[in-house]
């Protein structure tokens, strides 16, 4: 008999992009082999904690969920709640979750825990009153959680009186589910994620949603074969939350973004726009791709052309909808793709692993894949009427939250990618950064910076100390100790690009964690945040700045840029100490502070 070799097994079901489209039975047995595996050394995963409150049996759900998380970087530890107890689980402050200190909670429940359903004669003005209560309830219960939180929506029932109108009809419990999460969703702290479970019903339908038979026997409200697109999706959610939502959609030209090779049939020869079924297709799929870019997502070109043909396009086709603006970082040459997004790793200063590479071509898939397997290269079909739909099924962009630092970052990078540039060319780079007029503000901890300070500490950061996160409530409650910094410049508004968390103790100024966004590196932003953490130690009497500096795969060049702003390495080896002795010898920096 054949071994199954588990790991290639794992391997497979990890770079899979349209890993859901296996059989049930398929993706069973790629979950029970990765369980019994065992083995994820060789894949650097972050290890984290989950805490899951359900008010239904969660045991086959959470046989998925470790396969579904470490396909996005992430070995858990799951630890579950007492069965049904979701608001008294919340409500006992000596419950498992406050005990222990958990990276995320998951709350899973359905319409049955809804506490103001409504009835088919209850009037206008008591529906709207209990949908009131009900979101009053649950707000009020998200205040009391002590770690970020990821919450589904409520399911509506399987069934209910006037179905074909019930989602519109006021008195049915389907327009009092659909309402409620409406509007906690629009009252959501900025440390709670409501997924919208109406959209994953719709995915994959009402009735393979509800299993009544399942719900009676083990108290499963959902049919097994829902299992692995909740998972995934809650998989996929935590991550965006986690900070590990892809940053980049590297995009090949020849039919990917218009049809045919514009290299043989010219520009009037490509196919764009309604004059053809398949030329209106490639319009959609630029139309999904401005979207992306909307919500924070850099577009990239990476195209074996000769760039001066394959920019033609972007400057002069007139039903083209994506413009040479849009680009965050353009390569068209006739090296290997790989090399080329190394490339383009480097102009954006971000992570191979932050990048989506979209090509029509098997080959160059392929290619990529095999040298890069941190890239998620999705399997792209010939019919471009299916990228968006495709690019949509790896939920590599799943949003948790959209802060206005998300919407700038695009023009961020390539404000970043101009200033690389000419740095690299200029011999005198102080004055040049000067010539920028380069402006900072101390931010107000407040409910208006809330969403992007904590957004900003929750991320895997290449500038991050060690893995200290806060919730919404620790900011607001701590916001006295927490330092964020605004950053500007004649090119770009940055938004807080900077934050760190500060504590006293005894005669030390404790730096708990400190995150850049790498937009602003080699900006001298270090620089004048330790002349911050300086004026802080001093207001406060104290002598030392210490800092606790975890390495991990991603922030190692902190190790030689810590010693740069005047911190020495102690016997702990993790612990870094700064003497307000030396405060002459930090380096000046070129930033205004402004008041």
């Amino acid at each position: 008999m054949k071994k199954i070799n588990k790991k290639k097994l794992w391997e497979e079901a990890l770079w899979k992009s349209n890993f859901l489209e296996s059989s049930f039975e398929e993706l069973t047995k790629y979950v029970k082999n990765f369980n019994k595996s065992n083995n994820l050394s060789d894949h650097k995963l972050k290890k984290i904690k989950i805490a899951i409150i359900s008010s239904y049996l969660t045991n086959y759900l959470i046989e998925f969920l470790p396969l579904m998380f470490a396909r996005r970087g992430f070995e858990v530890t799951f630890a579950q709640g007492p069965f049904g107890e979701i608001a008294s689980t919340i409500l006992d402050k000596g419950s498992f979750i406050f005990k222990k200190k958990f990276d995320l909670i998951l709350i899973l429940p359905t319409f049955r825990d809804l506490m103001f359903k409504p009835s088919i004669q209850d009037s206008k003005k008591k529906i709207l009153l209990n949908i009131k209560k009900e979101v009053r309830f649950w707000r009020n219960l998200w205040k009391l959680l002590p770690t970020p939180t990821i919450q589904m929506g409520f399911d509506p029932p399987d069934h209910s009186i006037g179905s074909e109108v019930a989602g519109i009809f006021p008195g049915s419990v389907h327009f009092h589910c659909r309402n409620v999460n409406m509007q906690l969703y629009q009252n959501m702290s900025s440390s709670i994620t409501l997924i919208d479970v109406e959209y994953i019903i719709n995915k994959i339908g009402l009735r393979n949603w509800h299993d009544s038979r399942t719900y009676h026997l083990c108290k499963q409200p959902f049919s097994f074969e829902s299992i692995p697109e909740i998972s995934d999706t809650l998989s996929a959610c935590s991550a965006a939350l986690l900070g590990k939502r892809k940053k980049v959609i590297v995009l090949d030209l020849d039919n990917t973004i218009w049809g045919n090779a514009i290299g043989d049939v010219g520009l009037e020869g490509i196919e764009i726009g309604p004059e053809t079924p398949e030329g209106e297709a490639f319009t959609e799929f630029q139309k999904y791709l401005l979207e992306l870019k909307k919500s924070g997502v850099l577009l990239a070109v990476c195209s074996k052309n000769d760039k001066r043909i394959a920019l033609e396009p972007f400057l002069s086709h007139p039903a083209m909808l994506i413009k040479k603006k849009d680009i965050s970082c353009f390569i068209a040459n006739f090296k290997d793709k790989a090399s080329n997004l190394l490339t383009i790793a480097n102009e954006l200063n971000l992570g191979t692993d932050s990048f989506v590479f979209i090509d029509d071509s098997p080959v160059e898939r392929s290619w990529v894949k095999e040298r890069m397997p941190e890239v998620l290269v999705p399997e792209i079909p010939s019919n471009p009427a299916e990228f968006p739909r495709l690019i949509e099924e790896t939920k590599a962009f799943t949003i948790s939250r959209i802060t206005k630092e998300d919407l700038k970052r695009a023009s961020s990078y390539v404000a970043q990618a101009k200033v690389k540039k000419i740095l690299n060319k200029t011999k005198d780079i102080e004055k040049f950064l000067s010539t920028l007029n380069p402006k900072a503000k101390i931010e107000n901890v407040g409910p208006a910076s809330l969403d992007r300070i904590q957004q900003i500490i929750s991320k895997t950061n290449q500038f991050k100390l060690n893995p200290t996160i806060l919730t919404a409530k620790e900011i607001m409650n701590d916001k006295k100790n927490i330092l964020a910094l605004r950053f500007r410049d004649k090119l770009q508004d940055y938004g807080i690009i900077s934050v760190a968390i500060l504590k006293k103790n005894k005669h030390i100024l404790e730096i708990k964690n400190w995150v850049m966004s790498c937009r602003v590196f080699s900006r001298n932003i270090e620089f004048l945040m330790q002349k911050l953490f300086i004026k802080a130690a001093k207001k406060l009497g104290l002598k030392k700045i210490e800092l606790e500096y975890l390495r991990n795969e991603k922030n190692g060049f902190m190790q030689s840029l810590l010693p740069k702003i005047g911190y020495k390495i102690t016997k702990n080896k993790k612990i870094w100490v700064f003497d307000i002795k030396s405060e002459e010898k930090v380096k000046a920096h070129n930033i205004n502070l402004e008041n």
